[in-house]
């Protein structure tokens, strides 16, 4: 239990960025799992701290549906005054599709 509390506070970056939705109990899980499966565990003890550990709260985000919207929103991004590198990063989050906090941990993950 301790070492699930201190990933979840500390906010690993790779934890963070692979498995934001499913939590730290479920990285763990699938420790056991594996652990299980190559016989170095008889069964899988994060189970256990199922509803012990916080869950994560979400908030529903705006988001553009209308195909003539997005046009809209590429050429706000080539006229954004901003820096390069913001101008960038909207520019990459537009064309991906990824989120702002998965293109802000790319970083952490993968040298640049």
């Amino acid at each position: 239990m301790a070492a699930v509390e201190q990933i979840e506070q500390e906010a690993i970056p790779f934890i963070v960025f692979a498995a934001k939705r499913s939590g730290a109990r479920s990285i763990c899980s699938l420790v056991f799992r594996y652990a299980i499966a190559t016989g170095r565990a008889e069964r899988d003890t994060a189970a256990d701290l199922r509803g012990a550990l916080k869950t994560r709260s979400s908030t529903p985000r705006a988001a553009i549906t209308e195909p003539k919207a997005i046009g809209g929103l590429l050429r706000a991004i080539d006229d954004f005054p901003g820096t390069f590198i913001v101008k960038s990063g909207l520019q990459l989050i537009a064309l991906t599709f990824l989120r702002p906090s998965k293109v802000r941990l790319t970083s952490k993950i993968i040298p640049l």
